[in-house]
């Protein structure tokens, strides 16, 4: 009896799938919007209008982003930046984008892509690499600078970070496109309804 138990328990556990244990980097893809015609006195722009938009990753319940300081410069100054990295806790991240539509993308990463990740992040937090500016590094093209260095995309240049990935939507597309390819989650919320929104 005693045997037949130990079979039956021996073969549950190959049955069973095994727990994952993978780690999962949320990719949140903010879409451009203006407000509409009878909401345009209460609205305001948001994230630069309908071809603006906005992209920012969350890990561990903690939100990771580029954002300018002070006024936008037009052009990259090598010395005076007016830029940072900076983190944000979910539950207020969550606030703060309650109107707001996004798309996020479910990335996994793997034990050395983590590390890799981990690094960036403190070393970015520690000494912004470059300045935000309008033709220059936003937060498009720093996002796909973190993930070229985790094994993503190829790696480029600053200059042909910013002209491939000039603003959110181009590094959208490329993020859903490899969504669809691999059967990564995507989670979409739906905005306001006072406003217009960039299409998909």
């Amino acid at each position: 009896m005693n045997r037949l138990l130990l079979l039956f328990f021996i073969s549950c556990s190959l049955i069973l799938p095994a727990q994952s244990d993978t780690t999962y980097i949320k990719v949140h893809f903010f879409y451009g919007s203006k407000p509409k015609m009878k909401y345009h006195k209460v609205e305001s722009k948001r994230f630069g209008g309908l071809h603006g938009g906005h992209v920012s990753m969350e890990l561990n319940d903690t939100n990771f982003g580029f954002l300018f300081r002070g006024r936008v410069h037009i052009f990259s100054h090598k010395k005076n930046l007016h830029s940072h990295w900076v983190t944000e806790t979910n539950s207020e991240w969550v606030k703060d984008t309650v109107n707001d539509k996004y798309a996020t993308v479910l990335v996994p990463l793997t034990g050395s892509q983590l590390q890799e990740y981990y690094q960036i992040k403190e070393e970015y937090l520690n000494h912004t690499p470059y300045d935000y500016a309008f033709f220059g590094m936003r937060c498009a093209a720093s996002t796909y600078d973190i993930f070229s260095q985790m094994g993503f995309f190829k790696q480029r240049s600053r200059f042909g970070m910013v002209t491939k990935i000039f603003y959110p939507k181009l590094l959208r597309k490329r993020f859903l496109k490899l969504s669809n390819h691999n059967h990564w989650e995507v989670i979409r919320h739906e905005g306001s309804s006072r406003r217009k929104w960039e299409r998909r």
